[in-house]
């Protein structure tokens, strides 16, 4: 799942139940840690005019419980969390425009291929939850795992495919391990996830630093490096100068160096 969608539903499930109750109707939050900056409980009233009909239109007969505003340099989203009547959640993300971005399903309702996929990946763990990311090429399903050694996740595409796993750093290639070892010794190792893409393996490898910021990078099926999220100041002068210039009165998101032999190129957001 995309990162921001992961923060938002963590938030809503952690807001302190009186604030949830206050701007979202009478059922409780789940915990009391707190949301992510950011955050901010509304009423549906309060959402944005093109969202309250896809909103009540997709929870049919169950109720509409609490609503989340998320706001980041992508935009603003809301997390909503429609209750059956048998008392289950399920979370909805959906932008200001109306758009479903992921929807919280169930095994019986994703199609049969990735049933198949997730009852034959899941082991020994035990299937939390699912979420149905929607896309304009292919929906995918995100799948969340409890196991014995806690939560992992992997992807899978609606004709069955696999497409991402998470894996332990024991399980990734010794060239990866080696590489991430030369990283700040301040910065640990939060997720690596394998990519499968038409035959291709890669590994995306989000750390974090002392300061609690994110910062990915990206390996090929080798462990050899591919590129990395670094900050500005970290880039070549001259390619500061360029980025600063092109920029004007913009702001910047994130500098991703790619590797390459014949030197270096960077993504700039």
């Amino acid at each position: 799942m995309n990162a921001r969608f992961a923060v938002l539903l963590l938030a809503l499930a952690t807001i302190p139940a009186s604030s949830l109750q206050a701007a979202a109707g009478p059922r409780a939050g789940r915990g009391g840690r707190g949301a992510q900056a950011g955050d901010s409980p509304v009423a549906l009233a309060k959402v944005p005019v093109a969202a309250p009909d896809k909103i009540t239109s997709l929870a049919g007969k169950n109720t509409t419980g609490n609503i989340l505003r998320h706001s980041d340099d992508e935009g603003v989203v809301f997390a909503v969390e429609i209750t059956s009547a048998d008392g289950a959640h399920h979370d909805l993300i959906i932008t200001n425009t109306g758009d479903v971005l992921s929807q919280e399903v169930t095994l019986a309702e994703t199609p049969a291929a990735v049933q198949a996929t997730i009852k034959s990946h899941t082991g020994t763990g035990k299937v939390a939850d699912i979420d149905k990311l929607f896309d304009d090429v292919e929906n995918t399903f995100q799948v969340t795992l409890t196991t014995a050694k806690g939560d992992t996740s992997f992807t899978v595409g609606e004709s069955g495919t696999l497409e991402s796993e998470d894996i332990t750093l024991n399980e990734a290639p010794y060239n990866l391990v080696a590489k991430l070892k030369e990283q700040p010794a301040t910065d640990k190792v939060k997720t690596i996830e394998k990519v499968f893409d038409g035959g291709e393996v890669s590994y995306d490898v989000t750390v974090t630093n002392k300061d609690g910021v994110d910062r990915d990078i990206t390996f090929d099926a080798d462990g050899n490096l591919d590129s990395m999220e670094i900050a500005l100041t970290d880039a070549p002068k001259a390619v500061q100068t360029t980025i600063a210039t092109t920029l004007a009165r913009n702001t910047l998101i994130s500098v991703d160096e790619d590797i390459d032999p014949g030197g270096n190129i960077y993504d700039v957001v």
